[in-house]
């Protein structure tokens, strides 16, 4: 199991490599700074603000609309999940409350940009009450036809 974590990480770093290329200029050249429109910026923002509201509704097709098709999520643990697996795996978080803190955006092209943050959950996931400690999160949104999707998630609790 683990050499299939491993893989799908391998993967997802080459993927971001084209990405960083398109972000770079040539050598000698001033850089140009990424960015996005102050309106695509907020709506990132409401947008992940969302995913959570969702969640905490419970509306789990409503989660799963903005998630891309190719969605990857990695969690605390290393477990990478896609578009299907994540949703059935929030299906077990009961959230009650949640507070995000810290909350920034930054582009890498312009249609491509991730929003971070620290996030606090009051609530239980499985029976068990959620830690806590806070996470940090990293979202990736991809602009695709017009639309924002979120195509990556990352998960990591403090130490």
């Amino acid at each position: 199991m683990r050499k299939i974590q491993l893989s799908w990480a391998v993967v997802l770093a080459l993927s971001l490599v084209p990405i960083r290329m398109v972000c770079q200029s040539a050598p000698g050249m001033a850089a140009a700074k990424a960015s996005i429109s102050s309106a695509d910026e907020k709506n990132l923002v409401t947008m992940e603000r969302e995913a959570w509201e969702i969640i905490k509704k419970k509306d789990w097709k409503g989660f799963d609309r903005l998630l891309t098709t190719d969605f990857v999520w990695i969690d605390d643990g290393g477990t990478i999940a896609g578009r299907e697996a994540a949703v059935k795996y929030f299906m077990g978080l009961d959230l009650s409350n949640f507070t995000m803190e810290d909350v920034k955006v930054t582009a890498f092209a312009p249609n491509v940009a991730f929003v971070t943050y620290r996030i606090t959950e009051d609530g239980h996931f499985q029976g068990e009450p959620l830690p806590a400690k806070p996470y940090y999160i990293g979202s990736g949104y991809v602009k695709r036809g017009g639309k924002w999707g979120n195509f990556f998630v990352q998960t990591t609790l403090s130490r």
